[in-house]
């Protein structure tokens, strides 16, 4: 009886695992955008029209940071910027790829006097634009550089997702409650006479004395495929009939289909089933259905 329960168990996971493959494999070639998407970078990111001008909330993962030194905006060849040169270049030169524009933010850490965080964050962005400018030629009309300032909103993101401080429950309250940046600051410091504060500036700030960047594109649901060469026309004269250079619908050009496939009913009722259809010619196939059922199977 053990016997013909693990035949009964073996015979139907396979079929099952069958039919999740083929599940899995249409989903797949139903997704055009996100396989497209994995040649390139995770700043290279593809948004709808609807949020195609808020790259910073709904992309804010696929951003990437170019870090500067304490109170600096100087910037000099590295590999990060190398690899960031690269790849806008690449995406310039892509014809699948239909670029919006390239967003570029600079920002300052909190600690330090908010005016010249302010200017901090101008620096920086400024900085990061022309180096690309110059590096790819990339349009100056076509990048928006913003100044993010004092980078609270990354801090906050930051300590929502696990980022340990002392009294970090205080800190997200203070930062929910208050809206001024100073004081903001003063409160921090008062939890406990600056220790908190420090600890902040130490473990968690560095990463927001930075510019960042994404290149946002049109996400479309098709995409043409790089390396396609294109077919030019001389619209000149009328065209009468088909062009010989379009390929025609014939047996000869196009490929043959064959399908596995299984019925879920006979699966119910634990009769294992498979099924293998081969075309011969367009609307003609073949089809070999294979049925088994154990003896071993009561109902």
């Amino acid at each position: 009886m053990n016997k013909c329960n693990h035949i009964k168990r073996g015979i139907l996971l396979i079929f099952w695992g069958i039919l999740l493959v083929s599940l899995v494999q249409a989903q797949e070639s139903k997704s055009p955008i996100s396989s497209f998407s994995k040649s390139y970078p995770d700043y290279v990111v593809f948004l709808p029209e609807g949020k195609i001008d808020s790259v910073f909330y709904h992309a804010h993962s696929s951003i990437i940071p170019v870090i500067f030194k304490v109170n600096k905006y100087d910037l000099f060849h590295n590999k990060q910027l190398d690899s960031i040169v690269e790849v806008l270049s690449r995406v310039q030169k892509d014809a699948s790829v239909r670029i919006a524009y390239l967003w570029i933010g600079g920002s300052a850490s909190p600690e330090g006097p908010s005016k010249w965080n302010h200017k901090l964050g101008e620096y920086r962005s400024q900085a990061l634009a022309k180096y690309l400018s110059k590096e790819t030629g990339f349009p100056k009309d076509l990048m928006r550089v913003e100044n993010l300032w004092e980078d609270w909103y990354s801090f906050e993101v930051a300590l929502k997702n696990g980022a340990k401080i002392p009294n970090k429950e205080k800190v997200l309250d203070i930062l929910g409650k208050e809206k001024d940046n100073e004081r903001r600051k003063s409160q921090i410091i008062a939890l406990d006479k600056g220790y908190t504060w420090h600890r902040i500036i130490r473990d968690i700030f560095p990463p927001f004395r930075n510019a960042r960047m994404a290149i946002v594109c049109h996400e479309r649901s098709e995409r043409i495929p790089v390396n396609v060469e294109r077919l030019s026309f001389d619209y000149s004269l009328p065209v009468r009939e088909p062009v010989s250079s379009f390929p025609m619908n014939t047996t000869e050009n196009r490929r043959r289909v064959i399908a596995v496939k299984t019925n879920l009913l006979f699966v119910a009722v634990l009769t294992a089933n498979l099924g293998f259809e081969a075309e011969l010619w367009p609307h003609w196939s073949i089809d070999l259905p294979v049925w088994y059922k154990s003896s071993c199977f009561k109902f």
